[in-house]
């Protein structure tokens, strides 16, 4: 009798997740909670503030933060889970 292999996927999707525009993105997430081995790990956005090198405005931006500790701690359980 053949052992059964495990195969788990981690995708740092966040320019696909991004590309998907209101309504086709939540369609998206809905659709892969009702999987019941998929899960979703949500990063967060900090404002973070730069100046311009060469007229010394500040400008104002987001940076996306978590996500690929996230996925890196989700990696580390699972290798322990099932070792």
């Amino acid at each position: 009798m053949e052992r059964k292999q495990r195969v788990i996927v981690y995708v740092d999707g966040f320019n696909f997740y991004y590309g998907l525009k209101s309504k086709r993105q939540d369609t998206f997430f809905q659709s892969n909670k009702l999987n019941p081995k998929f899960t979703l790990h949500f990063g967060k956005y900090l404002p973070k503030d730069f100046t311009c090198k060469f007229c010394h405005k500040t400008n104002h931006s987001f940076e996306e933060k978590e996500r690929d500790v996230r996925i890196a701690i989700s990696i580390l359980a699972n290798i322990y889970q099932w070792s």
